[in-house]
């Protein structure tokens, strides 16, 4: 029993306080997650879960929580239990995000965010990491600086998001400790993976983003001549896709075209961006951003 001097200081320090927190939140999502979702993640991937060295590899754009000492992919064994291939998981990185996306972004009420995205769908598991846009009103918008997040949605829990730094000596030093305290307990049971090992593996496939239906931020950049806008609007109509607002302004070259559209089935949107990708009147490449949420 802890006495109370004990728990005075614990409770002072704040350094002791946050990392008792940042291990509950873990663990109530390790314990919430694959109840949540219904069914269960991932087999050793010694190609992309391994360093060289054949080490667990960290936090990455591909793996969001790293690999564990199995080369599993912690995030989609937690959440999911399902045994994927992690090739078959749509990655796209930053680099084509430009300062006029954030500021339209904003204009529309929204904040563009890195995002894993991850939804169960039955048979087959949805996941995909990419920029997307995300309303301004939700509590992920507002995670910033060396904070992470995870936002959770269950049938019978709702909405539930957990937040913690990211970076850190305490938050790094939480982890380490948590790390150790796995290794010891699993080589004192004997078994590997002591936290995971009643996850039942199944065999699940991901999703082709082709077939994602989802919300789109397109911004065009095209001459200023008269017929543009309709020939852009035309060729969205023969796919399917419906426009939700849209907004125009000038551009170095050209002018902006920008509009959010609203739900639509990936591959028929790519039809009509070729189709207008072929028009002599684009000056640069389209700019797609998915909408979550």
């Amino acid at each position: 029993m802890i006495d109370a001097r004990a728990r005075r200081r614990f409770t002072k320090n704040r350094g002791a306080l946050a990392g008792a927190v940042f291990v509950a939140l873990l663990l109530a999502f390790a314990i919430a997650a694959p109840m949540l979702a219904g069914h269960d993640p991932f087999a050793s991937d010694f190609d992309h879960g391994a360093t060289k060295l054949g080490l667990p590899v960290g936090p990455s754009h591909e793996y969001w929580l790293g690999t564990d000492r199995l080369f599993r992919d912690e995030l989609v064994r937690l959440a999911f239990g399902a045994r994927i291939d992690s090739k078959n998981v749509p990655t796209e990185g930053i680099r084509a995000i430009e300062p006029i996306d954030h500021r339209l972004a904003k204009r529309f009420g929204y904040v563009i965010k890195h995002l894993a995205v991850g939804r169960d769908a039955g048979e087959q598991i949805e996941l995909r990491v990419h920029p997307a846009l995300i309303a301004q009103s939700t509590p992920l918008a507002n995670v910033s600086g060396v904070l992470n997040a995870i936002a959770l949605e269950g049938a019978a829990l709702g909405p539930c998001m957990l937040s913690g730094r990211g970076a850190g000596d305490m938050p790094t030093a939480v982890s380490v400790v948590a790390d150790v305290l796995d290794v010891a307990r699993a080589l004192r049971s004997g078994v590997p993976g002591l936290m995971t090992r009643g996850i039942q593996m199944q065999v699940r496939k991901v999703v082709p983003i082709e077939e994602l239906r989802s919300r789109y931020f397109l911004r065009f950049n095209v001459e200023n001549k008269p017929g543009v806008l309709a020939r852009i609007a035309l060729a969205l109509g023969d796919a399917g896709v419906t426009v939700e607002q849209m907004v125009q302004e000038e551009a170095p070259s050209g002018v902006h075209v920008v509009m959010t559209t609203h739900q639509a089935i990936e591959k028929e949107l790519r039809k009509a961006l070729n189709a207008i990708a072929a028009q002599s009147f684009v000056v640069r490449p389209t700019q797609v951003i998915r909408v979550v949420g």
